[in-house]
């Protein structure tokens, strides 16, 4: 095995040789000489020697690869200019066009801070509280109330008979006087 490059007797000073080393070697510390690579011998933290390690021909470690460009990405690197404008003059950029979420959530934002609530934002409760709406179809509202009105009963006669009902089966069987008013009025 050959060593490093052989220097003049001028040129023996260690800074000179360990400068002339580090110009030959790659980012992986692979140093070429003669017609062999090799990883030059090195010193562990420890004290002990590492051994000089012979590379194959061919071999190219990760750290050497070159990174791959095209002239896109090169292009997409290089500031941008507009064409015919003036070298150096300010690009003036259109801000972005905000899309219909991005606008109400803008405006949202804005009314929790300033501490008004949004109608949308009202409690479910309140909404189930309102008259329900009148269908289109008189007759098919008819039979809903009607089926309603059946399912009561049942329910009292589960009552009558000793049966233990939950909260929302009494709340609906105190609406039953609603309930058959509706229907009177729909069958007028």
């Amino acid at each position: 095995m050959e060593g490093p490059p052989q220097l003049s007797q001028a040129n023996q000073s260690p800074k000179f040789e360990v400068l002339a080393f580090a110009l030959m070697s790659t980012a992986s510390g692979i140093v070429a000489t003669g017609g062999e690579r090799i990883v030059p011998a090195s010193r562990r933290p420890d004290g002990t020697l590492r051994k000089e390690i012979r590379i194959r021909p061919g071999y190219i470690p990760q750290e050497d690869v070159a990174k791959y460009t095209n002239d896109r990405i090169e292009g997409a690197k290089s500031p941008r200019t507009v064409p015919g404008a003036v070298p150096g003059a300010p690009i003036k950029v259109q801000a972005e066009k905000k899309s219909k979420n991005q606008k109400r959530n803008e405006k949202e934002k804005a009314a929790k801070t300033s501490g008004v609530e949004e109608k949308a934002t009202a409690p479910v409760k309140d909404q189930v509280e309102e008259e329900p709406k009148m269908e289109a179809d008189p007759a098919k509202r008819k039979r809903a109330l009607e089926k309603k009105i059946r399912q009561i009963e049942q329910l009292k006669e589960k009552q009558a008979q000793g049966g233990t009902l939950l909260p929302e089966q009494t709340e609906k069987i105190s609406k039953l006087d609603e309930l058959m008013k509706e229907l009177e009025a729909l069958s007028l």
